[in-house]
């Protein structure tokens, strides 16, 4: 069972290099330490935002690093390990500069797994598209406008299903077109494009294609 914990820093900017110490009432002889896990998470303080970090070290090691990885802001550390009965939660803030967006963590597709990329050139029959935008360390970036581009703009329609990503960093968009050929849509924030282009098949409205 924990007895104590502490950081080595109640401030730490993102990225950084946290120590957590703990100090142990008593391990069972019949148990060895390094088979026991202590278990740590890092939560937001005061607010119902879903972002964590957690971490886990072997009891006997009396002390862990952890990279900060969580956005900056205000974190609460809390000890949840098994037979642990120790409430103390300590404060610690996260700074650095705004998240960015990592175009390897960020994704842009159809949200139908069995999708094709193929649709008719009715205007009606569409393709449903997802954004979903995260840093490098895969948390998500909420409230980002985004645009979604066509090679065929003057044919194609593309309609966003929100003004802005949500607080998991996601957003749809719904495209349809009325004439046949191939779409090339692109994903841009801020002037940049991100991720992969979806390649948007569009077949003449008389085709065998069915519309999903």
């Amino acid at each position: 069972e924990i007895a104590s914990f502490s950081l080595s820093h109640t401030t730490i900017a993102r990225g950084g290099e946290l120590k957590i110490s703990w100090a142990t009432k008593s391990v069972p002889t019949s148990i060895a330490p390094q088979n026991v896990r202590v278990f740590f998470v890092i939560v937001p303080r005061d607010t119902t935002d879903a972002t964590y970090q957690n971490t886990s070290f072997s009891i006997g090691a009396g002390e862990g690093t952890v990279t900060i990885e969580v956005p900056p802001g205000s974190y609460s550390v809390k000890i949840s390990s098994p037979k642990t009965t120790l409430p103390p939660i300590i404060a610690l803030e996260v700074t650095g500069p705004p998240a960015t967006i990592s175009s390897n963590s960020s994704t842009f597709g159809s949200l139908d797994d069995s999708d094709r990329g193929t649709i008719i050139s009715d205007g009606i029959c569409g393709v449903d598209l997802s954004v979903g935008l995260a840093d490098k360390y895969e948390y998500p970036i909420k409230n980002k406008k985004t645009e979604v581009r066509s090679s065929r703009s003057g044919t194609d329609t593309i309609i966003p299903k929100s003004q802005t990503t949500n607080d998991e960093g996601l957003m749809g968009y719904f495209v349809t077109s009325r004439l046949p050929g191939i779409s090339i849509l692109t994903l841009w924030v801020d002037g940049v494009q991100i991720g992969n282009s979806y390649v948007l098949q569009v077949q003449d409205a008389g085709s065998s294609v069915t519309c999903q």
